[in-house]
């Protein structure tokens, strides 16, 4: 009995595997392209302003990049720092991380294109109510804002580390594979685990034959599951799936879609620090009160139409996948890279715990280089791949550094050369983190 289980367990984790790898290696590929395109100082001129174009400039901005709650933070702390108004960080807050292109393209492929342009507007609109609520709501920042006249510019500058069209192209693989399809990996997986164990373990329209087949309970559990918890947008997307095949509704599927990316208990302490109290309060009002709103407009809408919650999409997928040559390529090279990401996080914890790093005094010499010191940081608010990069980026712009580590799992960088710490701690802060200590040589 427990090896039938097990293999049906497998069996289905396969198939939301083939069923999803196309649509996110498609994800993955153009988020590569916007950032090179969209880069931070990009974005930070477009929404500097104290007005609702910046409000709704920073949710359009935000839409289609693909951080999830851990990256968006610090990115919208690094736009504070800028001189964006708390209107148009909340605004490029709750829009962001409810979705982007790849999570466009693993909901297309999964739900629907209906379910995909659906969401991909109501966080649009979602994220310039949060912005404009806040934007009426903080007279305060507003009548100070009156008397400058100047636009705020970036802090920093961003430098390319890949020049030439050569450069830019290993600057999109490097940010789609190393960065951002790094973040989502152990949160895909995951992700397959529980879509999977939900589809053998629950029986097929068990949430319709229950009390949760009630909208609003249902909606509400999904809140109260999803605001918690750290899930990114596309790694949420096979348990949505999974949670409609046994009854649940498009709506309250549609809620634990923005509930779960949009927020969890670490950004929410970070934004408080960033943005107030206040400020942060009404970021999770707004978040709740739109997804609520918006799951029950998704499901008037389903019900209207008549149609599958499951989209054209789902009908073929499952002989598709496997079928056809192209995809199956391409879902064999996503299988590759996940196990490539999985070997280099295996390695880097076990080199971590073999302590690289002898400290004598608060200065640090590593290993194989014993006469050489390097300065230590220790910074917080660093919690994903697209940290570590933004952290080396921000260094690497500081005159006289000719060395950069930067270890995610101790939460501090190594650093060597000719340089002023000061400017290092300044680009660090720039960036959106914090630095906690410093160790000069």
């Amino acid at each position: 009995m427990i090896i039938e289980y097990i293999k049906l367990f497998f069996t289905e984790a396969v198939k939301l595997f083939f069923d999803m790898a196309p649509y996110i290696m498609l994800g993955i590929g153009i988020a590569g392209v916007l950032h090179v395109i969209l880069s931070k100082n990009f974005v930070a001129k477009h929404i500097g302003g104290n007005n609702i174009s910046s409000v709704f400039k920073a949710a359009l901005f935000g839409v289609p990049l693909p951080l999830c709650s851990c990256g968006v933070v610090p990115t919208a702390v690094y736009l504070k720092n800028s001189g964006a108004s708390k209107a148009s960080v909340s605004s490029f807050l709750i829009s962001t991380p409810q979705t982007g292109v790849d999570s466009i393209a693993a909901t297309w492929g999964m739900l629907g294109p209906l379910f995909a342009i659906f969401k991909a507007l109501a966080a649009l609109i979602i994220g310039m109510a949060g912005g404009i609520a806040e934007f009426i709501l903080n007279r305060k920042e507003r009548a100070i804002s009156k008397d400058e006249d100047e636009k705020p510019e970036a802090t920093t500058s961003t430098v390319s580390q890949y020049p030439g069209l050569w450069g830019k192209i290993k600057e999109i693989f490097n940010y789609a594979v190393f960065e951002l399809l790094n973040d989502i990996v152990i949160n895909f997986i995951i992700g397959l685990a529980i879509a999977a164990a939900i589809s053998i373990a629950i029986p097929d329209n068990f949430f319709a034959s229950s009390f949760l087949s009630n909208p609003i309970i249902s909606m509400l559990i999904m809140v109260a599951i999803g605001i918690p918890m750290y899930i990114c947008s596309t790694s949420s997307i096979p348990i949505a799936v999974a949670l409609i095949a046994k009854g649940v509704s498009p709506g309250a599927a549609y809620v634990f879609l923005v509930a779960g990316p949009a927020t969890n208990a670490a950004s929410l302490a970070i934004i408080s620090k960033a943005l107030g109290k206040k400020a942060t309060v009404r970021y999770l009002v707004t978040i709740i009160a739109g997804s609520l709103i918006f799951g029950f407009v998704m499901d008037i809408i389903y019900g209207r139409l008549g149609i599958s919650p499951f989209g054209a999409a789902m009908v073929h997928n499952h002989e598709d996948a496997a079928s056809n040559p192209f995809l199956f390529a391409v879902s064999i090279i996503f299988l590759g890279l996940l196990i490539l990401l999985l070997g280099r996080r295996i390695r880097g914890r076990a080199g971590a715990k073999s302590d690289d790093c002898n400290c004598d005094n608060g200065q640090c010499r590593t290993k194989g280089t014993e006469e050489k010191r390097m300065t230590k940081i220790r910074i917080e608010g660093m919690s994903c791949s697209h940290c570590t990069a933004s952290v080396e980026k921000a260094l690497s712009t500081v005159s006289g550094i000719n060395q950069i580590d930067v270890n995610l799992n101790g939460k501090y960088a190594m650093i060597d050369g000719d340089f002023k710490l000061e400017e290092a701690e300044a680009a660090i802060a720039g960036a959106g983190y914090e630095v906690v200590e410093s160790s000069p040589r």
